[in-house]
């Protein structure tokens, strides 16, 4: 036996006691959406959940990092799009930008320069869990169009059947990483 609570055993292994798990991760999830979602949208207004991920977190004294990659295009060439992280149902308050006038308060944007074209919209948050009960998480995407246009999940504006027009993927993942 020695100091700091490490332990030598005769055969040479080692036994440590009293680590702290801060930082271990406690669990991942993930969702992989490969069929398309599309909505038509009023200017400024968002859709209904475009992906989602049920989570339960183990504790709320841990920390929950959710990550994000999603294919994202809109109806119009030369227009903006943006993404909002939903918890149960209502806008997770950390994850979107401050209040600014009559500016939509959101995630993460994209702007998309053709109606053929698709971005890539990555977000990423790390926040405490707001209960142990089951949450959904959701993206929803934000109209950033002056007029009603629609809002598209893997696949481009104009939907093109031809070789030269992908379809893809979005994800989401979340860890649990204990406090």
């Amino acid at each position: 036996s020695g100091s700091n609570n490490i332990v030598l055993a005769a055969d040479g292994s080692t036994t440590i006691s009293n680590l702290s798990n801060a930082g271990k991760v406690i669990q991942v999830q993930s969702v992989t959406k490969t069929d398309t979602f599309s909505s038509s949208e009023s200017a400024g207004n968002l859709t209904g959940p475009a992906i989602s991920l049920n989570f339960t977190a183990t504790s709320t004294s841990n920390k929950l990092l959710i990550m994000a990659n999603l294919m994202v295009a809109n109806s119009h060439a030369n227009e903006r799009i943006g993404i909002v992280l939903y918890a149960g149902g209502s806008a997770l308050s950390s994850a979107i930008g401050d209040t600014d006038g009559g500016r939509r308060r959101i995630s993460m944007g994209a702007f998309n320069d053709q109606d053929n074209s698709y971005s890539c919209i990555s977000h990423s948050h790390y926040f405490t869990p707001a209960s142990t009960s089951q949450i959904t998480y959701d993206y929803r995407l934000h109209n950033g169009r002056g007029a009603t246009g629609t809002m598209y999940l893997n696949r481009d504006g104009n939907n093109d059947d031809n070789s030269w027009h992908g379809r893809g993927t979005s994800t989401i993942t979340i860890m649990e990483i204990a406090a």
